[in-house]
């Protein structure tokens, strides 16, 4: 399966020539207080910390309209990106086509409903509006977010390639956090495509091992990749990173959920641990749209990959040379890709296939009363001719072989068709 491809540019910022000329006339004794007064405000800066967030979620359920019993197949697929407040423009190479109305922005979703949005990050949040701006302030004790609210002002350019079915999706941060206050928090994203299949993530395929259960039932095998070098299109890895000079993103953390109807069983392929959940319909209805709801029970399944802590050393103290004093500090190791395998089994009526098992049903019917009615007339006729016998037998043996022969025809029907 292809992959989904992102990267990103941060804003450069000119220097101030007045300010480089100040630091050139100071001293040595200076310079190297103004070093030291760096190192210790390093943590508190905004461009310290590079690494990316990413959410998704994939719908793959039934919704209907408030007051109707009609389902609509629910097919979309969201993300969010928690990024540095750095950054400028983000593109995105889609595998299938995306066109500007199946965008929607959802950070203004959250923003008007604070316990859809708690229950996105399943903590209890803080959220504040800003007057006359674009975005939201969310807080607790684990994060500080600038929830930013994309329009279609923010989307900078799309573009769908036919020939490799890759469209490049590019949005921009219009708005500039260089100048305020900000050093603690990052950037976060949120916005939803509406997808017309799930062709472009998995495979579809009929229950091969019970030729009953798979008239009812077909199977889904989920291949998810994200910055999977081996999958992205060469080419126009090429031209968004040469020419447009974006890089690849390194991830810290990646929640991947499905969404789908309770009945859907799942497998999991991956070594990740998976999790589920049932979702809390009502609290989800604003999520979905105005005057929409679900039509069913469904179940949130997750998969977390996050980056890994690993013990780095960081000084060596020599005074006494017998016994060396080795210092170590925990380092979280990024990762640059995330891929994922699982399979599930759902309900799936082949209106054709079971119309052919019906026909096979009255063909049989039909031959085995033929076959019944003529092995008493034989009987009958036993005691009149041995040749009756012997055309009995004849007729039994012909009967077993249409019978056969019917079932071999169309099974090897069947098969055809279903591919």
């Amino acid at each position: 399966m292809k992959s989904i491809g992102i990267f990103w540019k941060e804003t450069t910022y000119k220097s101030n020539d007045n300010k480089d000329a100040a630091i050139n006339n100071l001293s040595q004794h200076q310079l190297l207080n103004k070093a030291k007064e760096d190192i210790v405000n390093q943590k508190s800066d905004i461009y310290s910390d590079k690494t990316f967030d990413l959410q998704i979620n994939l719908w793959n359920t039934e919704i209907k309209r408030n007051g109707s019993y009609a389902p609509i197949k629910f097919q979309a697929l969201d993300l969010g990106l928690v990024c540095p407040l750095t950054t400028k423009e983000i593109t995105f190479l889609f595998p299938f086509k995306v066109d500007a109305p199946d965008f929607q922005d959802l950070a203004s979703v959250l923003a008007g409903d604070n316990d859809l949005l708690c229950t996105v990050f399943n903590e209890s949040l803080a959220n504040t509006a800003q007057s006359d701006k674009d975005y939201n302030v969310i807080e607790c004790e684990k994060f500080k977010y600038i929830m930013y609210k994309l329009s279609n002002d923010n989307i900078e350019d799309i573009k769908y390639d036919s020939k490799s079915s890759i469209t490049q999706f590019t949005i921009k941060i219009i708005s500039d956090f260089s100048s305020k206050n900000l050093e603690a928090y990052r950037l976060f994203i949120r916005f939803r495509l509406r997808l017309r299949d799930l062709g472009f993530l998995a495979h579809k395929r009929k229950i091969s091992n019970d030729w009953l259960q798979s008239a009812f039932s077909s199977t889904y095998m989920f291949d998810i990749r994200i910055n999977d070098v081996r999958e992205l299109s060469n080419k126009k890895r090429v031209i968004v990173t040469g020419e447009n000079q974006f890089m690849m993103p390194a991830f810290s953390k990646v929640h991947f959920y499905y969404m789908a109807d309770s009945e859907e069983t799942i497998e999991n392929g991956s070594s990740m641990k998976i999790d589920s959940r049932l979702l809390e319909n009502d609290r989800w209805h604003t999520y979905l749209g105005e005057g929409l709801e679900f039509a069913s029970d469904n179940i949130a399944h997750h998969w977390k990959k996050k980056s890994l802590q690993k013990m780095t050393l960081k000084e060596i103290d020599c005074s006494n040379p017998q016994k060396p004093n080795l210092r170590f500090e925990p380092q979280k190791q990024s990762f640059e890709d995330f891929t994922l395998f699982f399979k599930t089994e759902f309900s799936d009526i082949n209106r054709k296939r079971i119309s052919l098992y019906l026909i096979i049903v009255a063909l049989l019917g039909a031959i085995s009363s033929s076959f019944i009615t003529t092995l008493f007339e034989g009987i009958d006729l036993l005691d009149k001719s041995k040749t009756s016998y012997v055309g009995l037998m004849i007729g039994s043996f012909l009967t077993l072989t249409l019978i056969g022969l019917l079932y071999f025809c169309l099974t090897r029907k069947l098969k055809v068709s279903d591919k």
